[in-house]
């Protein structure tokens, strides 16, 4: 069965979980970023579990880019420009 190259996989964890919920959607489309976000999972802790969810993705951005070979100064580089426009 053919698969779209566009679309990533879901992760095993998740298809074995009859309580998992895909939370983000991430496209670039027209050269711009375009997300869909599940919202309201956490309750009264929402900005709490957005705030750990993000900084997991970043650790897994980190993970993929270390383990493309890419040691420079680009992970740093980014992470720090990351942070700047959080805090904008």
């Amino acid at each position: 069965m053919a698969t779209d190259s566009r679309e990533i996989p879901i992760p095993p964890g998740a298809l074995t979980d009859p309580d998992s919920r895909e939370l983000v959607r991430a496209w670039v489309a027209n050269n711009s970023l375009h997300c869909s976000l599940n919202f309201g999972n956490w309750g009264d802790d929402e900005a709490i579990g957005w705030g750990v969810l993000l900084s997991d993705i970043a650790r897994h951005v980190a993970d993929a880019q270390r383990n493309s070979g890419d040691h420079g100064n680009g992970l740093r580089d980014g992470i720090h420009r990351g942070r700047l426009l959080f805090c904008r």
